[in-house]
């Protein structure tokens, strides 16, 4: 890894950590864009990476941040998306200890995120249907057997989620079995 990709990474990781509300799922827009631009990795790779990060313990982020930046720079990349995508909640979180006792603060903090909330739900909205249209889960102009089959497994598991709350590995494991059914 040079300086110049190095600095890159953090950049971006620093930014999107900063400036992102909502969790995990709402930084991946901007993370799918950023490292599209850049060249690092195609919408099927990160898609790949955000599977991944998905699957194993921890925030969805921090993990795509680790995964993109190891397959940009190896270990040492890995290292420094980690760091820059923490860093800006760490700062974030010592700053609101400090003035924890500070009403006037913590009342305009509570109307930012009022105000934040419907964005993140529009974020995360985006980011599914990006990655759906864009790894041929949905198509939106052909509507095949295929097609028919991947919008009636993403609507199943909306509604077992949504709906019934059912527990999410339950949901992929049932989903992977339809998926089974209807393409093997």
């Amino acid at each position: 890894m040079d300086a110049v990709e190095g600095f890159q990474l953090f950049v971006l990781f620093f930014t999107v950590g900063a400036a992102s509300f909502g969790g995990g799922y709402g930084m991946l827009p901007w993370i799918e864009r950023e490292v599209s631009a850049r060249g690092w990795m195609t919408l099927a790779d990160l898609t790949d990476v955000v599977a991944i990060a998905g699957i194993v313990p921890g925030p969805v982020a921090a993990n795509a941040a680790v995964l993109v930046g190891f397959r940009v720079a190896g270990v040492v990349g890995a290292l420094v998306a980690a760091l820059a995508m923490a860093l800006p909640s760490f700062l974030f979180t010592m700053a609101l200890a400090a003035a924890e006792g500070r009403r006037r603060a913590a009342r305009m903090l509570a109307r930012v995120y009022t105000g934040v909330r419907p964005v993140v739900a529009a974020l995360i909205a985006a980011a599914a249907v990006r990655f759906a249209a864009g790894n041929g889960v949905v198509r939106f102009r052909a509507w095949d057997v295929e097609t028919f089959a991947s919008a009636t497994i993403v609507a199943a598991a909306f509604w077992l989620l949504a709906v019934r709350k059912a527990h999410p590995a339950a949901v992929m494991v049932l989903c992977g079995w339809l998926g089974w059914l209807m393409y093997g």
